[in-house]
């Protein structure tokens, strides 16, 4: 329980981050300062590139079932749909329905020789980024490292977006079907309070929840923003 001027400091923190992620949601807020305090360096500073995360978050999902949930020290909580899409967006993935194989040739257990691959330990399913490395680490760079949603200019936490929703058929890992922004941002697009359409870099389109385009430019543009519609 906050005691004293701890409540205050709190509020000043929420405001602050508010303003950063433009937004009054305390939900968003409260895991902008999580995010920002976990991807601190040891100097201080706030890191901002495509290296490995400082902490993992793993959702387990059962298809079958339509259900997703995370198992932590205070039990196991459901997992809403949009988290999980989200997930699937920039994540790793562990698919456990992958066969197991035997070798490095493929061969799955039920099919290989038991003679020729005597002695060889079996590999099971492994784990793959929803965007190969390589392609991110273009992204980042082509994006200039920060959010491509006009008027924010965080560089902090930033994930790749599929434009063209994975969920959806024909959507691909394409430079020009990804663009880079922040976990605020991000949860917008998929919780349908953001939009964006087009193609990156240079021809999208963003528009709020109430179908208004949002002008201005991003941080990875020129730099000169207007007035944009409430998120």
């Amino acid at each position: 329980e906050l005691e004293g001027d701890a409540w205050e400091i709190l509020e000043e923190a929420l405001r602050a981050a508010g303003r950063e992620c433009g937004t009054r949601d305390r939900g968003v807020v409260l895991r902008h300062l999580a995010e920002t305090f976990l991807l601190r360096s040891q100097d201080g500073e706030v890191s901002s590139g495509v290296a490995q995360a400082p902490y993992r978050v793993v959702i387990h999902e059962s298809p079958v079932h339509g259900v997703a949930w995370v198992e932590g020290r205070n039990g196991v909580r459901f997992v809403e749909a949009e988290q999980v899409e989200e997930a699937h967006c920039c994540g790793e993935i562990l698919d456990l329905r992958d066969p197991v194989s035997v070798s490095g040739d493929g061969a799955s257990l039920g099919t290989a020789s038991s003679k020729k691959h005597a002695g060889s330990t079996p590999k099971g399913p492994r784990l793959r980024s929803a965007v190969p490395p390589s392609v991110r680490r273009m992204v980042f760079e082509r994006d200039g490292g920060r959010c491509t949603m006009p008027s924010c200019t965080n560089r902090a936490w930033n994930h790749e977006h599929h434009i063209h929703p994975r969920s959806k058929p024909g959507s691909t890992n394409d430079p020009s079907n990804l663009t880079l922004v922040c976990s605020s941002c991000h949860r917008a697009l998929h919780r349908r309070r953001l939009f964006v359409e087009g193609q990156a870099p240079g021809l999208l389109v963003w528009k709020n929840a109430k179908g208004q385009v949002v002008r201005g430019s991003s941080g990875a543009s020129d730099g000169k923003a207007s007035a944009v519609p409430a998120v």
